[in-house]
């Protein structure tokens, strides 16, 4: 799941009371359990096994089999 907390559009901030409303139009109004309203989910693959985030950088790590 990733949460949504600042959006910008071509750089101009976008107010915080309408992120929800702008995350349900990019899920279609398809509310699911457990997901928070400011977030999208994200499907991710079985082969990733681990993923971190750190200095404005995401990293995906492969499953070792």
């Amino acid at each position: 799941m990733f949460e949504v907390s600042d959006a910008r559009i071509h750089g101009l901030p976008i107010p915080k009371g309408m992120i929800v409303s702008l995350i349900d139009r990019i899920r279609s109004g398809r509310s699911q359990a457990g997901v928070a309203p400011n977030a999208l989910p994200l499907p991710i693959p079985a082969y990733i096994g681990d993923i971190r985030v750190a200095n404005s950088k995401i990293t995906l790590y492969k499953t070792v089999r």
